[in-house]
């Protein structure tokens, strides 16, 4: 439905992508991960690794920031 929706406005819009980009968030905001598997309904681990890779860089990157900013 969202899809199709989205075709109606001319706007190209994938429902994945939104629980995508909120996994994202979440887990660069310092989220637990275990929240974020209840919140997406996960019974598995297999998920949240899978969302927690795309998150990793941007997570290591500001980790790094903190770090270095006190040296």
């Amino acid at each position: 439905m969202v899809a199709r929706r989205g075709k109606e406005c001319g706007v190209e819009v994938h429902p994945h992508k939104f629980r995508h980009n909120f996994s994202h968030a979440w887990l660069n905001r310092k989220g637990s991960e275990g929240d974020l598997k209840e919140l997406n309904g996960w019974s598995s681990d297999q998920m949240l690794r899978r969302y927690g890779r795309s998150a990793a860089g941007a997570r290591a990157r500001r980790h790094y920031d903190q770090i270095m900013d006190g040296a």
